[in-house]
């Protein structure tokens, strides 16, 4: 190499090293403000899941708990390290049967699913259910709701038995 070659100027503009460099920095930065907006969109989520005013939880394929919002947590005496758990030991604890639960309908159907009066200990509940598919059409995720419906159900049975005394004393008027 001739001493023209060598010189500094020359040196940093062919710099294989420096150029690597500067594309790992970019690299990085890249992946730091993905970072940052994927923490942001996490908080969000976990805001909205939290603040919803019905019991949600995301399964896994094999049943086990991926998520859970605190009103899921108040409703079956549980907490967030409920996360890891199959559903069946969280909120069914094992009573129940294929026909009644969501979870099972959805993996047969690969559809959405609805279960209109599920009674779980003193509740009744409205239980809805979502699968999430990947590219490919597999199951990745079901999102399971659950929206307390015992105020209505008692309110459906105070409406029932006040329209029985209604048509008693219909009859005994005629």
């Amino acid at each position: 190499l001739k001493d023209e070659e060598l010189s500094e100027e020359v040196l940093l503009d062919i710099d294989p090293i420096g150029i690597v460099t500067d594309s790992f920095e970019q690299i990085i930065e890249h992946l730091r403000d993905t970072n940052h907006r994927l923490n942001e969109t996490r908080e969000s989520l976990e805001t909205i899941l939290n603040s919803a005013g019905v019991g949600i939880m995301v399964l896994d394929p094999q049943m086990r708990a991926v998520a859970i919002n605190h009103k899921m947590c108040d409703w079956f005496q549980t907490d967030e390290t409920a996360v890891g758990q199959p559903c069946e030991y969280i909120v069914c604890k094992g009573n129940t049967s294929d026909d009644e639960c969501v979870f099972k309908q959805i993996v047969s159907s690969g559809h959405p699913e609805s279960y209109r009066n599920r009674k779980i200990g003193d509740r009744h509940f409205q239980v809805m259910g979502t699968p999430i598919k990947d590219a490919q059409g597999r199951i990745v995720r079901i999102i399971l709701v659950y929206a307390d419906i015992t105020d209505r159900i008692a309110a459906e049975e105070a409406l029932r038995l006040a329209l029985g005394e209604v048509q008693v004393r219909q009859e005994r008027i005629d």
